[in-house]
């Protein structure tokens, strides 16, 4: 069984960087200093992590995944996978989470901070569930 989760908004307290957009790669470097959210990554660590394999989808671009995952080494987030979106991909956030979450099976629920990629995952058929920090 597989757990799908986002990562800014979602484990990563990335509303600090807002404001940066739509100036994406600032916004993108910027967080490399996101706090985890301490909650949802003790949720994933704690109990998750040892029963489902976790996969972590992100709109951010391929091309940001050592900053990426110096972040998750740095914060003790235990994924078993991270997958990004492809560097020349412009889809909107929910069909490509979608997408990208598609070749998982089988996901047992899919965890996002945005309700229309929540709606799309449910959509899709995938369980799904909004977080809101």
């Amino acid at each position: 069984m597989i757990i799908v989760v986002d990562l800014d908004h979602t484990l990563a307290a990335a509303a600090w960087r807002d404001y940066m957009r739509p100036d994406w790669d600032a916004y993108y470097r910027a967080s490399s200093d996101d706090a985890p959210i301490q909650p949802m990554v003790d949720f994933i660590n704690n109990g998750l992590s040892t029963m489902v394999d976790v996969v972590c989808i992100t709109t951010r671009p391929e091309k940001w995944r050592q900053l990426t995952m110096d972040w998750l080494i740095r914060h003790n987030v235990s994924i078993d996978e991270l997958v990004m979106r492809p560097n020349d991909d412009f889809r909107r956030s929910p069909e490509l989470k979608v997408a990208l979450a598609t070749p998982f099976k089988p996901i047992m629920l899919a965890i996002d901070d945005r309700e229309d990629v929540v709606i799309a995952y449910a959509a899709a058929g995938i369980p799904a569930v909004q977080v809101r920090i």
